[in-house]
């Protein structure tokens, strides 16, 4: 089995550079070295250049790759590891070890045909892979006591994160398959869980039928325990209920033989949050993890390993602060990114605005706008499902002609089959077509739409998933899709949960039209 992690390009330096990690069974992808990228190489400063002397000497030998890592590590203020090198033909064996140590990799820039190549490969790929969802945790961070996977991923479609994964690799199952012509095959998906988190996860997929997806191609691995630490002493954590029971995380057995085999390869750390600004004991309790990116260091010489750097807004929205936490982010030192649910919902907007732009619509820029002490851009709230638009390619081949969409507009498309051209949405649209069926949308829609309006997450009286969380909530929203529901029912004569052509034509005469018309 291989690792890939995506890295995000312009990392956050205020961060401890916690990368997000897909486990698939084609490749292993993983460095923590700035990339290069082979078709834009940056350019070199001459000033660099000139302050290590050695490297002069050394450059024109190396290969143009080998060149363009030179480039990129002068122009980040790395030129100290040139300093003392030899003149040509002194350690050059040495010299060339030194670029080995850097696996190879891709730099993606989204939407170009670069980007398009490797997605097309990658869904003809995807049936022989496997997804790991690690889900041991719970939402204590963000003040939330339930698991994090029952989280909206935004407010409004109010999808849970677990379905939306879940929906993604369904797409992606009959994309591969469909690209091949051949009958699908159930792409395997493993999620990790804890004792804290296995009954509620289990809960969760079947009282929604695993979202679609067959239960039996979902394998719940749930983690043995490691004892937890409770201060910078490395104090062994007693259970908060029982003074006589260590708090554990993983079975220490297991854990005493991988590092017997690794040698103690992978370095571990603790990542806790303190009490106060003394720094000496943590809030709760806090376990021995390892890097990610460290694990390919226990992999044999023969691997496969490298990396994949995607653009920030793509593939970099981590959510794990409470709203009170996030607040307090940006104030020593300025500018650090909140990383919280409402950072979080708000990237997914901007991510589908910046996608349609790409793909030729004409998307409103953001406002600033101030949510739960956080300043964050505001995009239209565009979402759609992943078997609408799986891909770059499929996106842009279901927008046509001159569309537009306003900054305070909000697009949900629920549906797989649905084609927009020449729309121009001034308010709200609700897309949502059964299976199969194919839906043009065109012309021009303009309402009072949905008003976005934050939530305060010390009202008690709200569901915890909104207040716990921080999120900006869509309220009126609710209201309406209430009013929507009524209004359905009033006509819907026979209560058989449809609209018959006799219906319709009654609604078309409420609204003083002809029955022809």
């Amino acid at each position: 089995m291989y690792t890939i992690t995506i890295h995000s390009k312009n990392y956050p330096q205020k961060t401890n550079q916690n990368l997000h990690l897909f486990w698939c069974s084609f490749c292993s992808v993983s460095v923590r070295t700035p990339p290069f990228h082979s078709h834009s190489p940056p350019p070199i400063h001459s000033k660099s250049m000139a302050s290590s002397s050695s490297l002069a000497d050394n450059y024109n030998p190396l290969s143009p790759q080998q060149q363009e890592l030179v480039k990129m590590l002068l122009n980040n203020g790395q030129e100290h590891l040139f300093r003392d090198w030899p003149p040509p033909g002194v350690d050059d064996d040495q010299k060339q070890a030194f670029f080995d140590q850097v696996p190879a990799g891709e730099t993606m820039i989204y939407g170009d045909e670069n980007f398009i190549n490797y997605e097309e490969t990658g869904v003809r790929e995807a049936r022989k892979a496997a997804f790991v969802l690690v889900a041991g945790g719970l939402g204590e961070r963000l003040g939330y006591s339930g698991i994090k996977v029952a989280l909206p991923a935004e407010t409004t479609t109010g999808t849970c994160f677990l379905q939306h994964y879940i929906e993604s690799i369904l797409a992606l199952q009959e994309a591969s398959s469909q690209d091949l012509g051949e009958s699908q095959t159930q792409i395997p998906f493993v999620i990790m869980t804890s004792d804290d988190t296995h009954g509620r996860t289990l809960e969760l997929l079947e009282s929604n039928s695993y979202f679609g997806m067959q239960p039996t191609q979902v394998t719940l691995l749930k983690q043995e325990k490691v004892a937890c630490l409770e201060d910078n002493d490395a104090r062994l954590a007693l259970e908060p209920q029982n003074k006589y029971k260590i708090q554990l995380i993983l079975e220490l057995g297991a854990y005493i033989e991988e590092l017997s085999k690794t040698e103690g390869a992978i370095q571990e750390f603790v990542n806790p949050k303190y009490k106060d600004a003394t720094k000496t004991s943590f809030k709760s309790s806090t376990r021995l993890e390892c890097m990610m990116q460290d694990y390919p260091k226990t992999l044999p010489p023969s691997a496969r390993v490298g990396f994949t750097v995607m653009e920030t807004w793509l593939a970099y929205a981590p959510v794990k602060n409470n709203p009170e936490e996030a607040s307090k982010v940006q104030q020593v030192p300025k500018g650090n990114p909140y990383h919280s649910a409402t950072s979080g919902e708000m990237a997914i907007y901007r991510a589908n605005s910046l996608i349609l732009k790409k793909a030729g619509v004409q998307v409103a820029d953001p406002v600033l706008q101030v949510i739960n002490g956080q300043e964050v851009e505001v995009w239209p709230r565009v979402t759609w499902k992943p078997k609408w638009g799986l891909t770059f390619s499929l996106v842009k081949s279901k927008v046509g002609g001159n569309c537009s969409i306003s900054q305070r507009s909000t697009l949900a498309i629920k549906g797989q089959n649905i084609f927009i051209e020449d729309l121009s949405l001034d308010g709200a649209l609700i897309i949502d077509a059964v299976h199969d069926a194919e839906v043009n949308v065109r012309g021009a829609v303009q309402n009072e739409g949905w008003i976005l309006e934050t939530v305060d997450y010390e009202d008690t009286s709200l569901p915890e998933e909104a207040v716990s969380s921080g999120r900006s909530t869509l309220l009126s929203v609710r209201s309406r899709m209430q009013m929507a529901a009524e209004l359905f029912k009033k006509f819907d004569m026979n209560s058989d949960g449809k609209i018959s052509a006799s219906e319709l034509m009654s609604i078309s005469g409420s609204l003083g039209y002809a029955q022809s018309e």
